[in-house]
């Protein structure tokens, strides 16, 4: 069969990441195409949209990321608009940790304290977010915020269809990967042979499933569900994204709140369940007493590309430099969308990455790593 080969680079994956990355390979000149397939569970239109570094934790490399990551939104969000015409809704309005119990009280008093951030009194509390519940107290984290993700991800499919000759989108699902030192072959589930310099493999929780790679890739899906309220007219409007009760609840701009979520081994399951709606709307009702008396109106899941240690898989394969890896961001893929297709982008052109990628290059794995396929 004929092999087309009329792009440097194959991106697989047309969620946040590989659409991302499609951009910023096209923004240096680069030909792109873009190899995706709607598939049930994907993650970027299930996810609540939290640009959280601060609220996920860690440090080091990994934190100072992630930091970078929600601080590039706005000027990754103007670009956006200016390429697809449309508003995406963003907040840096921080996000709110409150405690209900003492046990809550005392970790969170903790993180303030290790922070150096003030825990602020049940009476502050209430003045940021009157909507919610009698607390113990909190921590507001500043500059933290959230975007809406679906309209995002409407925003980067316009900007993506309409980014000129450069870029050319395929509908396919790849079945296999076929590399060479210096190139790389996709051949589609229907036999389709497509060739480039590169690929990208960015596709998500299924990343492991794709045949040809050298050694497999340490990310499998993680499913969470996730609920949407309407509170009602008369209700309070909630400012900002809150931790509390086990659960978050994120605003959205047509007065609607999105609560979320589980976390749960179910492979690529993506049936939702009553269990995991009786645990978010217990949470939703204690930390929102105007939920007490309403039923969600929506409820799905999402499947997360979780990594073994819940950090990205970034980089070239140490074996095939014609292979490069944009996975693996487990909760953190709409957080991490942009300066990851911005550092891969670079990478391939061979420029300096906006941030070191050494942190999160896939040897970091090699000793839970099966040796590389000799071709």
């Amino acid at each position: 069969m004929a092999v087309s080969r009329s792009a440097d680079v194959c991106v697989i994956g047309g969620g946040v990441i590989g659409r991302a990355t499609a951009l910023a390979l096209v923004a240096r000149g680069v030909r792109v195409d873009l190899v995706s397939r709607d598939l049930p569970g994907a993650a970027s239109r299930a996810a609540a949209g939290l640009l959280a570094p601060s609220i996920e934790g860690g440090s080091g490399p990994s934190h100072e990321f992630a930091v970078a990551a929600r601080d590039a939104y706005p000027a990754f969000l103007e670009s956006l608009r200016e390429r697809a015409s449309t508003h995406v809704e963003h907040s840096r309005s921080g996000i709110l940790d409150v405690a209900l119990d003492d046990e809550s009280e005392v970790r969170l008093r903790e993180v303030a304290a290790r922070s150096g951030i003030p825990y602020l009194l049940p009476n502050e509390v209430r003045s940021l977010e009157p909507a919610l519940a009698a607390t113990r107290g909190g921590v507001l984290v500043e500059l933290d915020g959230y975007v809406d993700n679906v309209a995002l991800m409407d925003a980067l499919e316009h900007a993506t269809r309409t980014a000129g000759p450069k870029l050319r989108e395929v509908e396919g699902l790849v079945s296999r990967i076929e590399l060479g030192r210096d190139s790389a072959t996709l051949i589609s589930s229907l036999g389709d042979r497509r060739s480039a310099s590169a690929v990208v493999v960015a596709a998500g929780a299924w990343s492991n499933t794709l045949a040809g790679l050298p050694r497999p890739l340490p990310v499998r899906p993680l499913k969470g569900e996730m609920l949407r309220y309407d509170p009602g007219a008369s209700s309070q409007a909630l400012n900002r994204p809150v931790y509390g009760a086990g659960v978050y609840a994120v605003p959205r701009a047509v007065d609607r709140i999105l609560v979320g979520a589980t976390s749960d081994e179910a492979g690529f399951d993506v049936a939702i369940t009553p269990e995991a709606a009786s645990r978010l709307s217990g949470g939703a009702k204690a930390l929102l007493p105007q939920l007490r008396e309403r039923e969600p109106d929506d409820h799905w899941c999402g499947l997360r590309p979780m990594s073994s240690d819940s950090l990205p898989v970034l980089g070239q394969d140490p074996e095939f430099p014609a292979l490069l890896y944009a996975t693996g961001h487990s909760r953190n893929g709409i957080l991490k969308a942009p300066i990851t297709g911005d550092c891969i982008a670079a990478l391939f052109v061979g420029e300096e990455p906006p941030f070191d990628l050494s942190p999160f290059s896939l040897q970091r794995h090699e000793a839970t790593l099966a040796p590389p396929q000799i071709r």
